[in-house]
């Protein structure tokens, strides 16, 4: 079966939700360096056929180093997992992708199954 395109929608919800919050620890070599807790709302969608995908919100530490950010929410490879990466830029804007497994149906767009693939954006 044919992976899903997961990260287009997520990367607008990331955008809309302001998905970092206040850093929890001190900068390191870049202004946003260090532990970040994060905040990534999907909300729900209908699509052109009218299926549902349910709103979520994940929460979940990220660490930025040197100015990019890699956090992952779930376990590596289980449904449900999700792997955000990105650049910030100096003047606190990034654009991140976001890679994972689908988790339970009723939340992923079109219905698709639990535990397939989304795709790199």
């Amino acid at each position: 079966m044919k992976p899903i395109k997961l990260a287009s929608l997520l990367s607008v919800a990331l955008a809309a939700s302001g998905m970092l919050s206040a850093p929890l620890a001190k900068a390191a070599s870049s202004a946003f360096d260090g532990t970040w807790a994060v905040t990534l709302y999907t909300p729900e969608y209908k699509d052109p056929t009218d299926v549902v995908a349910r709103a979520y919100t994940f929460q979940f530490p990220a660490q930025v180093k040197d100015g990019v950010l890699h956090g992952e929410h779930g376990t590596r490879g289980q449904p449900a997992w999700l792997e955000l990466d990105g650049k910030i830029q100096a003047d606190g804007s990034a654009t991140l992708h976001a890679n994972g497994i689908t988790g339970q149906r009723e939340y992923n767009l079109g219905h698709i199954e639990t535990g397939k693939p989304s795709m790199p954006s």
